[in-house]
């Protein structure tokens, strides 16, 4: 897997299409991140709009379904880090665990999630190939620098869902092997409790103002530039 500087890096062909100005601020990334995780293509710091930006592996987190059991048994379903949302009118104090099923959701690794300083809840833009959905940080772990739910990869358009909507639903545990792009919205999370609708709502929400923020820095650096006086000369026509 190769691993690049913001020098050399470029984009997913096919994704460029759907970044809108985004790559304007991937010329600006501090501390490109080093290829020290597994599964990590790229990844740096955004500042100034306060996103991390990262692309590599995408693995399948079965964790909050009914697909991903915690004990041999079978008898409980194993809950996703992020189980608390004081923000939700419907809590009342017990944790409760985001459903890989039926929402689109991501983790991080944990020296990853910690070296980005992102926060379970935060929100992010996942884009694969030609599409772009969103998804909320749910969960932490996991071998590979990524992860995602069940409902997220069928979101890419990868389902890993056998006889979908059966009563014979398996599961293929395979996620997408590269090339996945995830910029979370640091400082997002709003302590509700995610639904897939919900999740679009918020997700699209930001990528528009993280849009607007760029263009209104374009427009305002031209009309700088535009009322910069011109240069003095000294040339003069000849008589």
């Amino acid at each position: 897997m190769t691993a690049y500087s913001t020098v050399d890096y470029k984009p997913p062909v096919l994704s460029n299409s759907i970044l809108g100005l985004l790559p304007f601020y991937i010329n600006t990334c501090a501390d490109p991140f080093k290829h020290r995780w597994p599964g990590l293509e790229f990844g740096c710091h955004i500042p100034e709009i306060n996103v991390e930006y990262y692309q590599g592996q995408l693995a399948l987190d079965l964790d909050g379904s009914k697909f991903g059991k915690a004990n041999v048994d079978g008898t409980s379903v194993k809950a996703t880090a992020l189980r608390h949302f004081p923000n939700d009118p419907t809590d009342n104090g017990k944790p409760r665990y985001v459903d890989s099923y039926t929402v689109p959701y991501f983790s991080m690794k944990k020296s990853f999630w910690t070296a980005t300083g992102a926060k379970l809840g935060d929100f992010a833009a996942i884009i694969y190939g030609s599409v772009r959905t969103y998804a909320i940080l749910a969960d932490v772990g996991g071998k590979n620098v990524g992860e995602g739910s069940i409902e997220l990869h069928r979101q890419l358009g990868v389902d890993r869902v056998n006889n979908r909507g059966s009563a014979h639903e398996t599961v293929t545990n395979r996620g997408i092997n590269g090339s996945v792009i995830t910029v979370v919205f640091k400082g997002s999370r709003d302590g509700l409790y995610p639904t897939n609708e919900s999740v679009q709502a918020k997700g699209a929400a930001l990528w528009s103002e993280l849009q607007n923020t760029r263009l209104k820095m374009l427009i305002q650096n031209a009309i700088v530039s535009a009322q910069a006086p011109m240069p003095s000369s000294s040339w003069a026509p000849s008589s």
